[in-house]
């Protein structure tokens, strides 16, 4: 399963954070009394928020999920799109070819 994300997705979730941010400041002030608009001005300037959008390169566009696999009455991981299989502490073991766990493939 791949997830492509929008091209609108690192806009959103830079005013995500931003308002999540704002709701934080503002219950802190509230609690502590502080001057929020003071704080506000000082720590939350909309323009310098961002997110480095570097981080969502072509590479991290896809999702691979890990499902539950259950092998000779053993529980693993298996990832879609590479079939590779993992243990419950997410360390490789092999892919499944078919309906078996072939331990000869080197991940991918």
């Amino acid at each position: 399963m791949s997830l492509k994300l929008p091209s609108t997705f690192v806009n959103q979730f830079n005013d995500i954070l931003y308002k999540q941010n704002e709701f934080l400041l503002s219950e802190i002030c509230n609690f502590k009394k502080w001057n929020y608009l003071e704080l506000h001005s000082k720590f939350l300037k909309k323009n310098e928020f961002n997110i480095d959008q570097s981080i969502f390169n072509e590479e991290s566009d896809n999702i691979s999920v890990r499902t539950k696999w259950e092998y000779n009455d053993n529980t693993y991981l298996l990832e879609s799109e590479t079939n590779n299989v993992y243990d419950l502490s997410n360390i490789f073991l092999g892919k499944k070819i078919g309906d078996i766990l072939d331990t000869s493939y080197e991940e991918t």
